[in-house]
């Protein structure tokens, strides 16, 4: 009696072996891709449009026969380099994640890039725009044209495009903020024209009654914003109410629902320009569409880079394996992708190579393409 119950117990024992390892065996394994961005706080608008175009390329992902198993995890760092440091941390040694979508700005992109790259974990952001991490950032990647290229391109627009010679600046006193307002200003000059005056201004501020009483002195026949919908919104409500009336020109920081909810026929007729993505094309055709069925308004800028930044990982996840080390190599040698943001190419420090500028309007309250 004693016999068979250990050779029960063996067999048991086996059996139950086997149907672990069978069970490991159909398992695939999970693919775990961090993403850092501001889901609360003053940039949370930004952030919430990039988490839900992020998991509508997840959807688009899951109907695909994959090789493995995708998880996305969410980390809120209120665009605050501090947080944003708190985050990968917590990505990289609790979650054992090793590539990681973000930062969103480029502050939390330099506060969290060398610890990505002491960890030997990759970063890809949608929307980071500093020079900073132009070169010597072997970890770190983005789909977005630098500051400096949008700055020149901004000049360029406004001097050939509009013919205007004599223009104003209000900026955020943010890296992002002077930086573009250096570069913008400089090329204005070199063009013929010139910038009556630059006016600075701290993150985040409501009252821009001051600025707007100097501009109406300096009377130019256009106005560059370099600032967030958070910012232009106050100021282009206060320019109406006193009567201060030019050509108001922004960059892709204004393109929020938000903006047109609150600011409404103050921001009529504004003129903005933004890297690339034409909701239009047949490529961004079914993102978009996707995009307004299941939140009723069109996806803006950053969303749509963030879409091709999870569509490339996974491409070349599936293709070359969950190994950060072989997709940064891989990465680089993308040309010309065509995605829901445009045609992509990349250049041997992980940059964008080139990035079209597309313009666009406020007309009857809704975000449209420049005729």
């Amino acid at each position: 009696m004693k016999k068979v119950l250990v050779t029960i117990g063996v067999i048991a024992v086996i059996a139950i072996g086997f149907f672990v390892w069978l069970n490991k065996a159909g398992k695939k394994q999970e693919v775990r891709i961090g993403v850092i961005i501001p889901l609360t706080g003053d940039y949370a608008n930004y952030g919430n449009n990039i988490k839900n175009a992020l998991e509508i390329c997840f959807e688009d992902i899951m109907q695909e026969k994959n090789k493995y198993e995708y998880k996305l995890i969410f980390e809120d760092d209120q665009a605050k380099p501090k947080m944003a440091t708190s985050a990968i941390n917590k990505l990289i040694f609790t979650d054992n994640v090793k590539i990681i979508i973000g930062g969103f700005t480029s502050s939390s992109s330099v506060a969290i890039e060398p610890i990505a790259e002491q960890n030997q974990v990759l970063l890809f952001s949608p929307s980071t725009s500093t020079p900073i991490l132009t070169s010597n950032t072997p970890y770190f990647f983005r789909n977005y044209p630098s500051d400096e290229t949008q700055a020149k391109g901004y000049a360029e627009m406004i001097s050939n495009k509009f013919g205007l010679k004599t223009v104003s600046t209000v900026y955020s006193m943010s890296d992002y903020g002077m930086f573009a307002n250096e570069v913008f200003a400089e090329k204005i000059s070199e063009l013929g024209g010139s910038v009556l005056g630059q006016h600075g201004y701290p993150p985040n501020t409501k009252d821009f009654r001051t600025i707007i009483a100097k501009l109406k002195k300096e009377n130019p026949k256009g106005v560059m914003l370099l600032g967030y919908y958070n910012e232009i919104t106050p100021l282009l409500m206060q320019a109406r109410s006193l009567d201060f009336k030019t050509q108001f020109f922004g960059q892709e920081g204004i393109e929020s629902e938000e903006l047109l909810n609150i600011a409404k026929e103050s921001a009529e007729g504004l003129i903005y320009f933004v890297p690339n993505f034409d909701p239009e094309s047949p490529y961004a055709n079914d993102f978009v569409n996707k995009y307004v069925e299941k939140h009723g308004s069109e996806p803006e800028n950053f969303g749509a880079h963030a879409y091709d930044v999870l569509k490339i990982l996974w491409q070349l996840i599936e293709q070359f394996g969950n190994n950060p080390e072989v997709i940064k190599d891989e990465i680089v040698k993308i040309k010309n992708y065509n995605g829901v943001s445009g045609i992509t190419s990349f250049d041997e420090d992980g940059n964008i190579i080139e990035s079209h500028i597309m313009v666009k309007t406020i007309n009857n309250n809704k975000f449209k393409m420049y005729e």
